[in-house]
């Protein structure tokens, strides 16, 4: 009580170890509700440091003990481990939410033994690929999508692991979210499932379901890379994964990306490549305009094949720039693989080849 008492005005909240008042057995508990009743008298935030987990089943008892109004060890938040599955806590946190409590989950824990577990690479669900403590982290994060603020689900991370954040892929600060509209009916209530490059696949990471023409998808951004919106097996369009707000529209006429520096700067280049595109579109019907009007075959191949070359030549020079104004981002790799996958099988175009010699090693390697 009496640290409780020095505590009180000079401390954010405090956390209590459970295993330090379980070693006096009934009297321990005792003990704790008094302190968790004292704290609350006094408006202090409490955290219980228990570090539940188990069957989705069976943890929904601890919502009696630790969130609803009346519970003995009534607590602002408490601890979870969640290593039967971060989603078998999803119903007991709802409970903490719907009763004004929070909840913090393990993540990345400072103990050295929670380091070949935590930084293990998923082998099925969502975060194929990503590690554990990756999963973990962007499905709490899920908890606080429509909150402004840090909202009420955190994640302990210890303050000592240093090198062990960047290996775990997940650097908590950099959270990114996709909020996006379509005015195209097919798409609703169609699943979009964001997928990565992974060797020869497309590895799905996260997925939303269109519903009356908007979706959304929250997580947390381990690195910058290019990825691709699908519907099904078909890929809608390309965009950068990348910390920030990334805002998608879609219409018949166009899709669009924006709200972080790369997407804007890729759907900048996406803009002026569909304006080429709508030029050599026209190009092909004011030939049969040509035709219609009875001009003579030569009159017409030269006009035509003049006009050809000189759009092509633009397309190259744009495609050609943005690449070499992007070799040390994701987007000038990206769209080079962009540009040779337009053809069914390996080839070495004029283009291709110029941009390959002119580029710089670290680029090419």
């Amino acid at each position: 009580m009496r640290m409780l008492q020095a505590a009180n005005g000079r401390a954010a909240a405090v956390k209590f170890q459970t295993p330090m008042f379980e070693r006096y057995g009934a009297k321990g508990f005792e003990a704790l509700e008094r302190v968790l009743y004292a704290a609350r008298q006094m408006g202090v935030i409490t955290i219980v440091d228990c570090l539940r987990g188990g069957l989705s089943t069976t943890i929904s008892a601890i919502a009696d003990a630790y969130f609803k109004p009346g519970a003995p060890l009534l607590a602002d938040a408490i601890t979870l481990l969640p290593y039967y599955g971060a989603r078998s806590l999803n119903g007991l946190i709802t409970e903490a939410l719907e009763n004004g409590r929070g909840v913090f989950i393990a993540s990345l824990t400072s103990n050295p033994e929670g380091m070949s577990l935590q930084t293990a690479i998923r082998q099925s669900g969502d975060y194929r690929g990503r590690t554990v403590a990756f999963g973990i982290a962007s499905n709490a994060q899920q908890h606080n999508a429509d909150i402004d603020g840090m909202g009420s689900v955190g994640l302990i991370i210890g303050a000592t692991i240093g090198q062990w954040m960047k290996d775990s892929g997940v650097n908590p600060s950099e959270f990114n979210k996709i909020e996006g509209s379509s005015s195209v009916s097919r798409l609703d209530g169609k699943m979009l499932f964001v997928k990565v490059p992974s060797g020869d696949r497309m590895l799905s990471i996260d997925s939303a379901e269109v519903i009356h023409g908007m979706f959304k998808m929250e997580g947390i951004t381990d690195s910058t890379s290019m990825a691709s919106l699908y519907m099904d097996d078909e890929s809608i369009m390309p965009f950068v994964i990348e910390k920030g707000k990334i805002s998608i529209s879609i219409d018949n006429a166009r899709i669009v990306v924006t709200g972080t520096p790369l997407n804007d700067r890729l759907y900048d280049f996406v803009g002026k490549k569909t304006s080429l595109d709508d030029r050599a579109y026209e190009l092909e019907r004011q030939e049969s305009r040509m035709i219609m009007d009875g001009k003579a075959p030569d009159e017409i191949q030269r006009e035509i094949t003049r006009e050809r070359e000189k759009l092509a030549a633009e397309m190259n020079a744009l495609a050609k720039e943005f690449i070499q104004k992007n070799y040390d981002n994701v987007l000038g790799p990206g769209v080079f693989i962009m540009l040779c996958s337009n053809f069914p099988y390996p080839v070495m175009t004029p283009l291709i080849e110029e941009i390959i010699e002119e580029a710089p090693d670290r680029f090419k390697n």
